[in-house]
């Protein structure tokens, strides 16, 4: 009789202790499903990019264990990479892409020498000779279509702590001329 009474009691009293731990306990930090399918960009004061080098949309993703992916899409096709070096200094379009999360920016993308790829620079490695990141299977942009940069970047090895993700890109844009002139356009933020 006395196990039949406690039994249900003890059951009870173990479905509650559970649930409670269940309720109370932190949310897992790294949610991904707040994650935005979409930024919205906005032209900051400057003179106004032409369509080659405006964003048209930013496209968010999830693809991976601790990647974040950005598909940049501009109002038409992209100009060819600019020419030289970044030691000799660049001669065309120049655009140069900064990602946040939270509001503190993580990593700076720009041209490299001769190619489609993008350099990767890591901001929290300040000027030492690891902010410059090698591309690998999960850090890694370029140019993939006519009018298309894609970058994939893996948070950990960019020292990204494991928190809610709230991505923002900024896209700073110029024309260098093989003279002294450049031509700064307005920057380009996207939330």
């Amino acid at each position: 009789m006395v196990l039949r009474l406690t039994l249900p009691i003890a059951l009870v009293l173990i479905l509650v202790g559970v649930g409670f731990y269940a309720w109370s306990r932190p949310q897992d930090e790294d949610d991904w499903s707040r994650l935005p399918s979409r930024l919205s960009c906005q032209l900051q004061s400057g003179p106004k990019p032409p369509p080659i080098i405006t964003v048209a949309s930013v496209a968010v993703t999830h693809p991976r264990d601790d990647v974040l992916a950005l598909m940049v899409r501009f109002s038409g096709p992209l100009p060819p990479p600019p020419t030289g070096s970044a030691a000799t200094g660049f001669v065309g379009f120049q655009l140069t892409y900064s990602v946040a999360t939270n509001g503190k920016t993580f990593v700076e993308l720009g041209p490299q020498d001769g190619t489609d790829d993008l350099a990767i620079r890591s901001v929290a490695a300040g000027n030492t000779a690891e902010a410059n990141l090698r591309a690998d299977r999960d850090t890694h942009a370029r140019r993939t279509a006519a009018d298309t940069v894609e970058i994939y970047l893996e948070l950990t090895r960019l020292k990204v702590d494991r928190q809610l993700i709230a991505p923002e890109l900024t896209v700073a844009s110029q024309f260098n001329t093989p003279s002294i002139v450049t031509v700064r356009y307005a920057t380009q933020v996207c939330r």
